[in-house]
């Protein structure tokens, strides 16, 4: 029993228990299987985040957008506490300006925008005419909330009624 294989003066467990390699696969198998739950749970937690922050952005307007990339700058600037009342300032004063531009440009963006509306309705059957003024109604509302500061958005005509036969 001085095997260097040996514990405490045992012998090792393959040559005494034919079960050994049995079990020795079922932990490894085990923690296989935990590794790979691990991986599909980390996954899945961090599409369920990114989806919530692609969300706050998307339906918290520029306001949000503008925090998130303060925070962004902070963290890899380290502002002081002076310097970060500073860069929103700065920040503040940049964003009235872009919408003041938007509102002087807003009547040309919302002529393109019905002119690819109106031409893209000429395009669809009934069906998917339906679906695309519901789906322009939803885009209007979030215009109209990140809008909120600046310039009101008009909801452009969706075009003539699509043709019933479903043809382009």
């Amino acid at each position: 029993m001085s095997d260097s294989n040996t514990f405490a003066g045992m012998e090792p467990a393959s040559h005494t228990d034919p079960t050994a390699k049995p079990r020795r696969r079922r932990l490894w198998l085990a923690c296989l299987v935990l590794f790979v739950c691990g991986i599909l749970i980390g996954s899945v937690c961090t599409g369920l985040f990114v989806r919530q922050r692609i969300r706050a952005v998307m339906h918290g307007g520029p306001e949000v957008m503008r925090h998130m990339l303060i925070d962004h700058l902070d963290r890899r600037l380290d502002f002081t506490p002076a310097q970060r009342r500073e860069v929103e300032g700065v920040f503040a004063e940049a964003h009235g300006e872009l919408m003041g531009l938007r509102r002087e440009h807003q009547p040309q963006i919302d002529a393109i925008t019905q002119r690819a509306i109106n031409e893209l309705a000429a395009h669809l059957d009934t069906g998917q005419h339906n679906k695309l003024e519901i789906i322009y109604a939803a885009a209007h509302k979030h215009w109209e909330i990140s809008n909120r500061a600046g310039a009101s958005k008009t909801l452009p005509d969706v075009g003539s009624p699509p043709r019933q036969d479903g043809s382009h």
